[in-house]
């Protein structure tokens, strides 16, 4: 993968569907970014957490969050690139939160992971966010074990969330909306274009 590939270019080539596509809540769209496919590239994941850690090179991270499964990749290969980027003079730690099974969008750490959350300054990071539940959820289990959020990293944004209504600094590689429609509304399926499988 070429150095000078820009963050969208890569996104485009891994991990971007065109077609007629499900979408969340049952919306349809013409073009979605699946996550699945990217992490399925290690280089081009490896060159995305590389410009995230980038854009947090100065703020003295000592530990990156991610939702697990797939986001704990990028928390790895984040912390990896932060270190590098802060000249090695921070360890930064890689560290994973697991999901509630209620309903509603809750995370919590594992024993060993607590002591190394409390007081500390934490990025949290994610591949994609759209409503931001997510990354609030983590930030508020984050508060909870004693941490401090001082950034957001996602590589793609595709919502309305900003860094005024988080509170600390949003950085994103790409920003995509995707247009959706409901079923009823759906220039594609009026056209009976199949709905594909994602």
């Amino acid at each position: 993968m070429p150095k000078s590939e820009q963050p969208e270019a890569v996104l485009m080539r891994t991990a971007m569907r065109v077609g007629h596509l499900p979408y969340s809540r049952g919306m349809h769209t013409s073009s979605l970014v699946v996550p699945e496919l990217l992490f399925s590239d290690p280089e081009a994941i490896d060159l995305l957490s590389i410009d995230l850690a980038y854009k947090f090179r100065d703020d003295k991270i000592d530990v990156v969050v991610a939702p697990a499964p797939n986001a704990d990749v990028l928390a790895k290969l984040t912390a990896k690139a932060l270190y590098i980027w802060q000249d090695q003079k921070i360890s930064v730690r890689p560290i994973y939160a697991d999901r509630g099974t209620r309903r509603e969008i809750t995370f919590s750490f594992r024993a060993p992971f607590l002591p190394q959350l409390k007081e500390k300054r934490v990025l949290l990071v994610n591949d994609f966010m759209h409503s931001g539940k997510t990354i609030l959820a983590l930030a508020e289990a984050v508060k909870k074990a004693g941490g401090h959020v001082v950034g957001c990293g996602v590589i793609c944004h595709r919502g309305e969330l900003t860094s005024e209504l988080l509170g600390y600094p949003l950085r994103c590689l790409v920003e995509k909306r995707e247009e959706t429609w409901k079923t009823k509304d759906c220039p594609l399926c009026k056209q009976r274009i199949p709905l594909e499988k994602t």
